[in-house]
Order: C-alpha cells, then sequence, then structure tokens
C-alpha cells in the first residue's frame, strides 16, 4: 500500500510539473468534461482476476516456449507480471520460480517446464475476485489522466463524472475544492471493495461464476517442440561470427579445446557453457549474447 501511494505521490508531481510548463492555469475551467463510467471500469478489473485463473497459466507456458529460443529480460518480466496477477509472489519464491525458469532455457523438456509449475503452485493464490495492487493503480492512474483534461494534475468537481461528483466533498479530504491523486486513489479503493464485495455476493453479474475458492491452475500441455539441431552451414544468423570461426570440426559447436586453442579464457568460457558439458552450443551463445544485450540496457 505505502509503494502504491508513493507512485501515484511520484506521477501526481509529474503531472502537476506538466502541467505548469504547458502553460495551464491551476483551477481553470477545462474545456470539456470527459464521460467515464468508473463502475465498469472496476468491474472489468474483477471480471480478469476470475479469468487470471484459467489465462495466467497457459500465457506463462507461452511466454516459456518462446524464451527457448530468444531467452530475454523483458520476456522473463512478462511471465512474472502474469503470475502476479494470480499468485501472492514473495522475493523468496519468486527467486526460486526464476531458477527453475533459467534452467527450462537449458534442459527443454516436459519434465523441467512441470518443475517450473510445481515451484509456482508453492505460491498462495490470491483470494477470489482480488485485483493486485500493481493493477489497481495502472487503471486508477489511466482513469485520472483521462479526466484531467486541463493536465494540473488534479480534479476539479466538473471534471469528474456524476457520480464521483457527488462524493466529491467526502473525497476532497484536504478541503481544497480539488482531488489529487492520492485522494482519488482512495476513492478508487473504496469503489473496487464495494464492487468487490457486490460481485462475491452474487449481486452483480460480471459474466464469469464467482467463485470464493481458487479454481485449479490450467493443466500443463504435454507437447514440447524439439529443441532445434544446429549444424555447421544452418547456423543461426544472429549468432557471432566466431562461433564458425571456433568450430574448427563443423559439429555446430565449440569444444573448450577450440576454444583455448584460440587463446580465450577458460572463465570466459564458463560464462558461456550453462550446463558445465565442455561445449558451446549456439543456444548457450545466444542465451549470454542476448543477457549481455539486456544489461547495457
Amino acid at each position: 500500500m505505502r509503494q502504491g501511494l508513493c507512485l501515484l505521490g511520484i506521477v501526481a508531481l509529474a503531472l502537476i510539473t506538466r502541467g505548469q510548463a504547458s502553460g495551464q492555469v491551476p483551477g481553470a475551467q477545462p474545456p470539456k468534461t470527459v464521460q467515464i463510467d468508473e463502475d465498469r471500469a472496476i468491474l472489468n478489473q474483477i471480471k480478469e482476476s476470475y479469468q487470471a485463473a484459467r489465462e495466467v497459466p497457459d500465457n506463462v507456458l507461452k511466454e516459456l516456449r518462446k524464451s527457448y529460443g530468444q531467452p530475454s529480460l523483458r520476456r522473463e518480466i512478462r511471465m512474472f507480471r502474469e503470475l502476479s496477477r494470480l499468485y501472492a509472489l514473495t522475493p523468496d519464491r519468486g527467486v526460486a520460480i526464476w531458477r527453475e525458469i533459467r534452467k527450462a532455457y537449458v534442459q527443454r523438456s516436459v519434465e523441467q517446464e512441470k518443475r517450473v509449475f510445481d515451484e509456482i503452485e508453492k505460491v498462495d493464490r490470491l483470494p477470489a475476485a482480488t485485483v493486485p495492487d500493481f493493477l489497481q493503480v495502472e487503471r486508477a492512474l489511466e482513469i485520472f489522466r483521462k479526466l484531467d483534461v486541463d493536465r494540473d494534475g488534479r480534479l476539479s468537481e466538473a471534471e469528474v463524472p456524476e457520480m464521483l461528483r457527488r462524493d466529491f466533498r467526502s473525497c476532497d479530504t484536504n478541503h481544497d475544492n480539488f482531488l489529487t491523486v492520492n485522494e482519488y486513489w482512495a476513492h478508487y479503493q473504496s469503489r473496487l471493495r464495494l464492487l468487490r464485495d457486490e460481485v462475491l455476493a452474487g449481486h452483480i453479474d460480471i459474466g464469469v461464476r464467482p467463485r470464493r475458492t481458487p479454481e485449479p491452475a490450467a493443466p500443463l500441455v504435454p507437447e514440447i517442440p524439439r529443441p532445434p539441431v544446429y549444424r555447421a552451414g544452418k547456423l543461426p544468423k544472429t549468432l557471432p561470427a566466431w562461433f564458425t570461426q571456433l568450430d574448427r570440426d563443423r559439429d555446430g559447436q565449440v569444444s573448450l579445446a577450440e576454444w583455448r586453442r584460440s587463446g580465450k579464457s577458460v572463465a570466459e568460457f564458463a560464462a558461456f557453457d550453462r550446463n558445465n558439458d565442455g561445449l558451446l552450443t549456439p543456444q548457450e551463445v545466444l542465451y549470454h549474447v542476448a543477457h549481455q544485450s539486456e544489461s547495457r540496457r
């Protein structure tokens, strides 16, 4: 919660600065009012939280298999973003999952994929209809930005939807006749709690069957594409030129002996050799190159 409020405060400052820089006059009458159905936006988030039980395992598995050909930090971030929709991740459990994901890049098998999901299932699931904090912040900021038509980093009574206008005074906790980002955030969370309770009680139909207990995880797809077998003359175009130069016996891999013959260090070889078998495959080299590129950004 504190992290969410801190983030909202930072964004509020950025919005205010942008409004002042563009010559907006604080408190000026906005040129128009944006009509937004807040409750519909919140109910859509609640609906997405129910769908997460069905979508997250499939999405994570798809992203994992895409990573086999080109692993990257961005793909890993997408996997953990998906997991955060359904699971109450902790740092320790997150690291354990990440290690199994990294192993799967080299040990491509259904068995290793199962180990990844076995590690995931050790994490507690979020309660039914729970919208993760980071998704709440994203949606609340999205609505706030749309309502703030004069871009001064706050909402006047004229800018907000009619339903919020009725509660404007109670939301305006500092009584300055404007809603700050943090004041709107408190309002958004209050509406979310109210609507979530209504959905759980069955008073609001969101098009999915509400469950108080988590749905079972989607089964792991049994088939896995065979890892590509690279041969000399049919190597990936993105492979560094030195790979072909060092692969003197043209077997599609670089042995430690071939590496040493070129005068390169054993320590550098070890950085590429992820499974410590004394051979560098195209997959291992591409993995190392991809992560070096990510670390430079």
